[in-house]
């Protein structure tokens, strides 16, 4: 993460010096990101992101395994626009209760169900990478994945988990992995549990953002929920309400 923390910094002092490109949630005037915004949401900034790939299969980036740093850049910028109202309501979001979004998604590691008599599937369940077949070597290589997690039972039970340290878009790949013979199922890893949660949704010219905080039987699931709205238009952010 403190990587990631220092492209976001730099993507955003580097906007500070010149016009941004414009994206479906940057505005030519918007707000940068300060330090407060890129240290606590840049975590948060990647989970909508990829959420929005998630739902989105029509989105430019779904099926690019980089993760877009403008788009994050773009989001801390309407981060920063609720954050600078400065009121009671953000305060309480921010700095009392601290909300942050579900994390769901895993960028740097990928289920798979695998048939366990393929010589190549016992390279990799030894860890042992490259495992001569060339089809997924050129997958496990290309994204840098060198460790490999076995699942409790294995290989009665026939699952194992690659892992990378790079910071991906795991969808384009999962689609890949599918193609080898002997992988049977390819996952994204990760899975969300009730809580807190941020959501994004675009409006014409804009964007709407509201933060939620959950209540009750969290995390098996909250019987109670709380809203903050906010729309964020050409770097301005308004309140809508709560409710």
């Amino acid at each position: 993460m403190r990587r990631m923390l220092s492209v976001l910094f730099i993507a955003v002092m580097a906007n500070a010096c010149q016009k941004p490109a414009h994206t479906d949630l940057d505005h030519e005037n918007a707000v940068l990101a300060g330090e407060f915004i890129t240290k606590n949401y840049s975590g948060d900034a990647i989970q909508l992101y990829l959420r929005e790939l998630r739902q989105n299969t029509q989105h430019k980036n779904y099926n690019n395994p980089a993760i877009d740093s403008q788009e994050l850049v773009s989001m801390l910028k309407i981060f920063q626009a609720v954050y600078d109202l400065n009121t009671p309501e953000t305060k309480y979001i921010f700095n009392t209760r601290k909300l942050h979004s579900k994390h769901c998604f895993s960028t740097g590691s990928i289920i798979l169900k695998v048939d366990t008599a393929q010589p190549e599937i016992k390279q990799l369940a030894a860890g042992k990478i490259p495992t001569g077949n060339p089809d997924l070597d050129k997958i496990l290589l290309k994204y840098q994945f060198d460790s490999v997690r076995l699942a409790y039972g294995y290989p009665q039970i026939t699952w194992l988990t690659i892992n990378t340290a790079q910071r991906l878009n795991t969808i384009p790949i999962v689609n890949e992995l599918k193609q080898v013979p002997s992988i049977l199922i390819a996952e994204q890893n990760g899975g969300c549990i009730d809580g807190d949660d941020i959501a994004f949704s675009k409006e014409q010219g804009g964007v709407k953002i509201t933060f939620s905080e959950g209540g009750g039987d969290c995390p098996s699931g909250c019987t109670f929920r709380k809203y903050w709205d906010f729309r964020v238009k050409n770097g301005i952010a308004t309140y809508l309400g709560t409710r």
